[in-house]
């Protein structure tokens, strides 16, 4: 079974697209999908589960993993940029001010979005060089994105620690 955050390449009407969980229903045992895809900005609903044909990333949230301790309001930890590199330490309200898309008790993204993949940007770049947008938008498959965006999902799986000041 597959969870909200998913990112599956399904088939549709004869055609393959990538796209990401958004609603999952169960009905009479069998399972299927609201998927998103962020190319065509369609969501593509009812999607059966043996239209599936593989995960291309597993959305990794707070709760799958065991002892972690989250980011305090007032703590400050990493903001990297993935894409100019920028680095900042920052608490999240101060990321958010400014104009940060990343996770944190007061920020773009709620902390149970650590280990999601969506974007890590700095205040001066968009989101359209990033991870997520090359899966979500672009429908780029996992083995063919570039090292950049590999090791920034690798970052995002780690996360909230990797982002700790040590």
């Amino acid at each position: 079974m597959y969870r909200k955050g998913d990112v599956l390449r399904f088939k549709y009407r004869d055609k393959e697209y990538i796209g990401t969980v958004r609603v999952i229903h169960k009905i009479n045992g069998n399972l299927s999908y609201d998927l998103y895809n962020g190319k065509s900005k369609t969501l593509f609903k009812n999607v059966p589960e043996e239209d599936i044909i593989e995960e291309q990333y597993k959305s990794v949230g707070l709760g799958d993993k065991p002892n972690i301790s989250v980011i305090g309001k007032n703590e400050k930890y990493w903001h990297i940029c993935e894409c100019c590199g920028k680095k900042e330490l920052l608490t999240s309200k101060e990321g958010f001010d400014k104009g940060w898309d990343y996770c944190g008790p007061e920020s773009m993204y709620p902390e149970s979005q650590f280990g999601v993949v969506s974007p890590r940007t700095c205040g001066d770049c968009g989101i359209m060089e990033t991870a997520y947008a090359a899966i979500a938008i672009y429908n780029i498959p996992k083995e063919k994105l570039s090292e950049k965006h590999k090791k920034t999902i690798l970052r995002i799986l780690q996360e909230p620690e990797i982002y700790r000041v040590k």
